[in-house]
C-alpha cells in the first residue's frame, strides 16, 4: 500500500514483462460492496422464484379443483333438466316411472305389480328406469368432449373426442351410442363397429353416420346416451346428453 492510500497489484507472467496496477481503497470497497449486493440480489431472486413457483402450483391445483366442481355441477344441472323435461311432459306413465324411480318398491311388491300389469296390459312396456337412462359413471380412465349430433332427414351423424386420461397405458375399447325418446324408449344405434372401436394412447376422434331406428324421428328424440366400454366390455364412462344441447346444423 502506498502513502496515498492506494494498493499496488503486480501481474507477472513468464513470457511478458511485469505489470503494475494501482487500485484505490475506495474502488476495492466498491467492488466488495457490489459483489455483496449481487449475491444478495441473486439470493432474493431465488427466493422470489421459489415463492412464485409454489404459489403458481397452488393456483393450478385450485383451478383443477374448480374445473372438476364445475363439471360435476353441469352434470347435476343436466340431470335436473332431464327430470324437468319428464315432469313437463305430463305423461302419466313417465310420471309414475319417475315416482317409482325415486321410491323403489320391495321385491314382493314389484312381483305383485308386475304380475298385475302383465295380466291387465299384456304386452305393456316396462316402466322407465331413470338410473339406466340418466346414470353417470366415470372411472377416470377415459374422457369425452366435443359431442355433436347432426340430423338430416332419417339419417344422423355423431362426432365426439375421446381422451386417454392415463396416457402411460394404451386404452382399448369401443363407444356405445343409444338414442332415447321423450317416452323413454331406448335404441342402440346400428353404426359400423370400425367407427366405434378405438385403441388410443392419448386422443381419438370418433365419427359415425347411421340411419335413425324405426319409429324414431327428429321430433321424438330426447337424449343421446354415450357409454365408453373398456376392452373387457365393462363401462368406464357413461352419460346422457339432451339432444337440444348437442344438436348442430
Amino acid at each position: 500500500m502506498t502513502k496515498d492510500g492506494r494498493y499496488s497489484v503486480l501481474v507477472m507472467r513468464d513470457d511478458a514483462q511485469v505489470r503494475r496496477f494501482r487500485v484505490s481503497l475506495g474502488l476495492m470497497r466498491g467492488l466488495a460492496w457490489g459483489l455483496a449486493a449481487l449475491l444478495l440480489a441473486a439470493g432474493l431472486g431465488i427466493f422470489a422464484g421459489l415463492r412464485f413457483w409454489t404459489e403458481g402450483a397452488r393456483l393450478t391445483d385450485e383451478k383443477k379443483a374448480l374445473e372438476r366442481r364445475l363439471i360435476e355441477a353441469e352434470v347435476r344441472l343436466e340431470r335436473l333438466s332431464n327430470v324437468e323435461k319428464i315432469l313437463k311432459s305430463n305423461d302419466p306413465e313417465e310420471l309414475q316411472a319417475l315416482i317409482g324411480g325415486a321410491s323403489p318398491l320391495s321385491g314382493e311388491a314389484r312381483s305383485t305389480s308386475g304380475a298385475s300389469a302383465s295380466a291387465g296390459a299384456g304386452d305393456a312396456a316396462r316402466p322407465l328406469d331413470l338410473a339406466e337412462l340418466f346414470g353417470h359413471q366415470d372411472l377416470k380412465l377415459a374422457g369425452m368432449e366435443n359431442l355433436q349430433l347432426r340430423l338430416t332427414g332419417e339419417n344422423a351423424q355423431v362426432r365426439l373426442d375421446i381422451n386417454n386420461l392415463q396416457p402411460e397405458k394404451l386404452l382399448n375399447g369401443r363407444v356405445e351410442l343409444l338414442l332415447v325418446t321423450a317416452s323413454g324408449r331406448t335404441e342402440q344405434i346400428g353404426a359400423p363397429e370400425a367407427d366405434l372401436a378405438f385403441s388410443i394412447q392419448r386422443f381419438k376422434r370418433i365419427q359415425t353416420s347411421f340411419a335413425l331406428p324405426k319409429g324414431m324421428d327428429r321430433a321424438s328424440l330426447f337424449a343421446l346416451r354415450v357409454v365408453i366400454r373398456g376392452q373387457d366390455g365393462k363401462a368406464i364412462f357413461s352419460e346422457t346428453y339432451q339432444i337440444a344441447r348437442i344438436l348442430v346444423s
